[in-house]
């Protein structure tokens, strides 16, 4: 995909994102309100559901 992978934390992760319904700007929001920084739709792995991961 060519996507930057910036160092990124799996600790918080929450919601699953779900095109259409919950992404990256609901995510963000949520974090928000959990006092992070950031939000971001991310997986581990391909194999790996999609969820909301805080971090700051």
């Amino acid at each position: 995909m060519g996507a930057e992978i910036k160092k990124f934390s799996y600790d918080h992760c929450f919601h699953l994102c779900v095109a259409g319904e919950y992404g990256s700007n609901e995510c963000f929001v949520d974090c928000a309100q959990k006092g992070f920084w950031h939000g971001d739709c991310a997986n581990r792995t391909e194999k790996d559901p999609i969820r909301c991961c805080c971090y700051n």
